[in-house]
């Protein structure tokens, strides 16, 4: 039994994290999402469709994905790589790998978000980057690093009950998508 398991849902926190990502010319940018804890496809976040029209399968077994909550206002032509699910309204951070740990969402929400911020600040996507390190997560940080972009993650618990009410709130004010 994993650890999500002995525990009842209602009664179970839910890990937060905040990113905030200093540009080098000063730039502050502020990210955060709620982690989700899935052990069945039809369970998670990102709907299979989405990893249908990506050529891809759900990820299989214990799985973590990443909810936004806030994010910098998008730049017109600057992907995110955030999805929303058309069932639930709620919008996702899209990685497609499986995420088995709450210690590998932690490194794939700094990757994302200092990718997102590089290419908020530089206006160009972030992927080619990753691409070229090869998908290595400390690589890529580091490579952000090297240009400035630096960022630091802090953690905390929030209750399900007000995940919901801090979600809707946070996209009523207009966050473009």
């Amino acid at each position: 039994m994993s650890e999500a398991e002995h525990i009842p849902a209602q009664e179970k926190s839910i890990e937060a994290m905040e990113s905030v990502v200093m540009g080098p010319n000063g730039e502050r940018l502020v990210f955060e999402v709620a982690t989700h804890f899935s052990t069945r496809p039809e369970d998670q976040g990102l709907e299979e469709d989405f990893f249908i029209g990506l050529g891809k399968t759900p990820p299989v077994g214990e799985h973590y994905e990443l909810q936004m909550l806030a994010h910098p206002p998008q730049k017109d032509g600057v992907p995110m790589h955030i999805h929303q699910n058309p069932a639930t309204g709620k919008w996702w951070v899209c990685f497609v790998p499986r995420v088995p740990t709450l210690q590998d969402a932690e490194v794939m929400f700094k990757t994302w978000s200092l990718g997102t911020a590089y290419a908020l600040i530089h206006g160009k996507d972030f992927l080619p980057i990753l691409r070229e390190v090869k998908y290595l997560d400390k690589d890529f940080v580091a490579r952000m690093e090297s240009l400035g972009i630096k960022t630091t993650i802090h953690a905390h618990k929030i209750s399900p009950k007000n995940l919901d009410a801090l979600g809707a709130a946070v996209y009523k004010k207009g966050s473009a998508y």
